[in-house]
C-alpha cells in the first residue's frame, strides 16, 4: 500500500472526517458546475407561414401569418408586415402597423397585395416607416426579419 494512516481514527473523529470529505466533494461539484459553459442562447427569428398571392390590386386584402421564436417575453415584441409593389409599404395600414404576437408566438394580419412580403420582429416601442425602398434591417429594436415572394395567383 503506497500510503498508510498513522494510527487509527477514533470513533469520535469519524463525524469530523465525514464532514471534511463532504465539504471537499461539494467544493469540487461547485468548481465543476462553474466551469461548464452557459447553455447557448436561442436565436430570435420570424417566419411567414401563410403567404398571400402576388399582385398589384391595391384594393385586394389577403391574410398573412407567421410565427416568431427565440425570445423569452413575447409581450415586449411585435411583428411589422410590409408588402412590396414599387416600394415597401407597412401593412395593414400605418395607423395599425404593429401586429401583436399570440402566447405561442403566432401572428396574423391582413395585407394589401404585393410582389413580395416582409415580416420584421421588433422590440416595443417601435415606430415603423410608412414606406420605403428597403424594409428595416436588423439593428436597434429590429430583432429579425424575413422576406418571401408572393404566391402565384390562381
Amino acid at each position: 500500500m503506497p500510503w498508510r494512516l498513522r494510527g487509527r481514527i477514533k470513533a469520535k473523529e469519524i463525524p469530523a472526517v465525514i464532514a471534511a470529505v463532504a465539504v471537499a466533494a461539494m467544493i469540487l461539484v461547485v468548481i465543476w458546475l462553474m466551469s461548464k459553459p452557459p447553455p447557448p442562447q436561442p436565436i430570435p427569428f420570424i417566419e411567414i407561414t401563410l403567404v398571400p398571392p402576388r399582385g398589384i390590386d391595391d384594393q385586394a386584402m389577403h391574410q398573412i401569418a407567421g410565427r416568431v421564436g427565440g425570445i423569452a417575453d413575447l409581450s415586449q415584441y411585435a411583428a411589422v408586415v410590409y408588402a412590396f409593389t414599387s416600394e415597401w409599404f407597412v401593412q395593414p395600414t400605418i395607423i395599425e402597423p404593429l401586429t401583436q404576437l399570440d402566447r405561442d408566438g403566432a401572428w396574423s394580419t391582413t395585407t394589401h397585395e404585393g410582389f413580395q412580403y416582409a415580416a420584421v420582429l421588433v422590440k416595443k416601442p417601435y415606430t415603423p416607416m410608412e414606406k420605403g425602398s428597403a424594409f428595416p434591417v436588423k439593428q436597434g429594436n429590429v430583432i429579425a426579419s424575413v422576406t418571401v415572394d408572393g404566391k402565384p395567383p390562381k
